[in-house]
């Protein structure tokens, strides 16, 4: 998958990881902090652990030489499904053998920084890549390589109950447990 750059550079898009410089979690936590990010990013593990992040490719852009290369992927968002996934992009530069970010987007309100939760999750990914030894990033699995999942129940489903069965109380007495008389049953 070859394409253009917005600078008008060719770069040659991979799933190889021969390029990108090795990631730690040294690296990582830098980068939270230079962000100004206290915590060590464990929504940002999450997405990584969940496979939130997907079609992960590198790209080697000409303009910097052998100095940088370019990580682009997607991740799935976390609250509204049904939209596109994020787009998410970084350019490591390689510093004595070790990853060293110098830039970092993504599409999300919090992205544009390029300190935003989906980044870490990226990060997180290719850390592991490195840690497993792993020099290509796995293919995504499609639907069709995968065993069927039609006779498969969808899990547990709402059923109908009896009105003389449902009890009527107000929520935030039921947590407190400062209800001072019975609910309204039917």
């Amino acid at each position: 998958m070859a394409s253009t750059s917005d600078n008008g550079g060719n770069i040659l898009w991979t799933k190889t990881l021969v390029s990108v410089p090795r990631f730690s979690y040294v690296q990582i936590n830098q980068h939270l902090k230079d962000g100004g990010r206290k915590e060590i990013g464990q929504k940002g593990y999450k997405f990584f652990v969940e496979n939130y992040i997907h079609d992960v490719y590198v790209g080697k852009p000409s303009r910097h030489g052998d100095l940088a290369c370019i990580v682009q992927a997607r991740c799935h968002r976390s609250q509204r499904k049904n939209e596109d996934p994020h787009s998410l992009e970084i350019e490591v530069v390689n510093s004595n053998g070790d990853a060293n970010i110098s830039k970092a987007k993504c599409s999300c309100k919090a992205g544009e920084g390029g300190h935003c939760n989906h980044i870490t999750g990226l990060l997180y990914t290719l850390n592991h890549c490195f840690l497993l030894g792993i020099t290509e990033i796995p293919a995504d699995k499609t639907c069709t390589s995968l065993p069927q999942m039609w006779h498969q129940p969808r899990g547990g489903r709402i059923v109908a109950e009896p009105i003389m069965n449902c009890v009527f109380a107000n929520s935030s007495t039921d947590r407190a447990g400062t209800r001072k008389r019975l609910p309204v049953t039917c």
